[in-house]
């Protein structure tokens, strides 16, 4: 599918505090700039492209148990902003469709995810949860429901001590999991996506800091683009 049309901004990132589903202004209303602490963040003038988003590259932090990192090493746009630190970051786009349709949204937070309790990349969500570090996307301001996972999140055992139960890997990636229908309306629909870093008790793995987002047409095995639709990642857009 093309996807180097898709456009973002990016604004943050706003410190959670340990906390990874807090939620920030961006989510109550787009304004140019926002307030956090002693700290005043504004959307990047500069665009991203692609379906796939990366904020933090792994690549960028190669050992963090032992607090190894080189930021910019494969760097994004957001790579001076984050630099080795958690936190929350928001990304806003437009998508002006030619007419109401019912579409499918093709999501993913932070690659792949196991729901046996020691899996190296993190741990399975939640019911109700899009992942387990917080993340979050709108559509035209409602919630876009994640899933109901067909499996349960298991605590963190540690590591070198291992997994608590071994299973196949079914819809941990967003990848080849089923998409979610949504509903476009006709003309400008906003997309707004919180993209969380944190750790939780126990856990200092080293993990992707990214977004997949796309709507697609998906007949159950196939997917494919949605013809007509165009991107515009202003936060005034109109």
């Amino acid at each position: 599918m093309k996807q180097a049309d898709v456009a973002w901004s990016l604004v943050g990132p706003f410190d959670h505090r340990g906390k990874n589903d807090t939620s920030f202004e961006p989510e109550r209303r787009i304004a140019p700039s926002y307030r956090d602490g002693d700290r005043i963040l504004a959307w990047k003038k500069t665009p991203v492209y692609g379906a796939a988003v990366h904020v933090r590259h792994l690549f960028a932090m190669f050992n963090m148990h032992r607090n190894q990192y080189r930021t910019d090493h494969w760097p994004s746009l957001m790579s001076r902003e984050v630099g080795k630190k958690d936190g929350t970051c928001y990304a806003l786009t437009f998508i002006r469709s030619p007419r109401e349709q019912e579409v499918w949204l093709m999501f993913g937070l932070n690659g792949m995810w196991g729901h046996s309790g020691g899996y190296r990349s993190a741990r399975a969500p939640e019911q109700g949860s899009w992942d387990f570090s917080g993340g979050d996307v709108w559509l035209n301001g409602r919630r876009v429901n994640p899933p109901r996972w067909p499996f349960k999140s298991l605590p963190w055992t540690g590591w070198g001590k291992g997994r608590i139960e071994e299973a196949p890997l079914t819809w941990e990636g967003y990848f080849f999991r089923p998409p979610v229908k949504i509903k476009l309306r006709k003309g400008l629909n906003r997309v707004l996506i919180r993209s969380v870093f944190g750790h939780w008790k126990g856990d200092d793995g080293q993990r992707s800091w990214f977004f997949c987002c796309i709507p697609v047409l998906w007949d159950g095995i196939h997917y494919r683009e949605v013809p007509g639709l165009e991107y515009d990642p202003r936060p005034d857009a109109r």
